[in-house]
């Protein structure tokens, strides 16, 4: 395994919670746990989605956090072979051999090249664009973040979680997206009657005083 030359002489803090991007570099998520034998890593996706996979990454970054010991704090890998599964995906590197290696990355978080994950001008967003943008909705008070993203089969949903602690969900589809900047970091959603009374009338989490 190697490390980035860009970070070599100066080592990034990285807490517990990893910042969403560092030189140039964009938090897709994080080792959860080796797979197989053979040093495969498996990938869990914050996002849960990989909608940027078919510009087949050359490299991805891995960055130990804070209190696991590791001998380099960053590591780019080399890609192998990307594949979905589960809720992330199975990364191989010719640079991780046999189990004892990749169980020594377990925990560390997973970088991808920002410039990846920009669709281009006029061209629908990738998800991973969407994670934490600001969200208001047309003639509601309050405000969300999104914080996920689900599927009901059809369509990718937006998980948003609502300024009384209420997660909602929303297609994202045209219909619905009144304004996107994603360079103010703000989406203004247009829903239809009666979709978000429906998510007002269900029980909320109780919040802890």
């Amino acid at each position: 395994m190697k490390s980035s030359q860009s970070t070599a002489n100066a080592p990034v803090p990285v807490s517990l919670r990893a910042p969403d991007r560092l030189e140039g570099r964009h938090l897709i998520g994080k080792v959860k746990e080796p797979h197989g034998l053979k040093g495969d890593l498996y990938v869990l996706l914050f996002a849960k989605t990989a909608d940027w996979l078919e510009s087949q990454p050359r490299s991805l970054f891995l960055c130990a956090p804070e209190g696991l010991r590791s001998t380099l704090r960053w590591l780019e890998l080399e890609v192998q072979e990307l594949k979905p599964h589960k809720e992330g995906l199975i990364l191989r590197s010719h640079q991780v051999q046999g189990r004892d290696q990749s169980e020594a990355l377990k925990g560390h978080f997973v970088y991808l090249p920002e410039d990846l994950l920009v669709a281009p001008s006029g061209e629908r967003p990738f998800l991973s664009e969407l994670l934490h943008i600001r969200v208001k909705v047309e003639g509601h008070p309050g405000e969300g973040l999104v914080e996920g993203f689900s599927s009901n089969g059809a369509q990718d949903l937006l998980q948003i979680r609502w300024s009384d602690g209420g997660l909602l969900e929303v297609p994202f589809v045209e219909a619905y997206v009144g304004k996107m900047d994603l360079e103010d970091r703000e989406l203004l959603l247009t829903l239809p009657p009666g979709f978000f009374e429906l998510f007002e009338s269900q029980p909320q989490p109780v919040k802890a005083r």
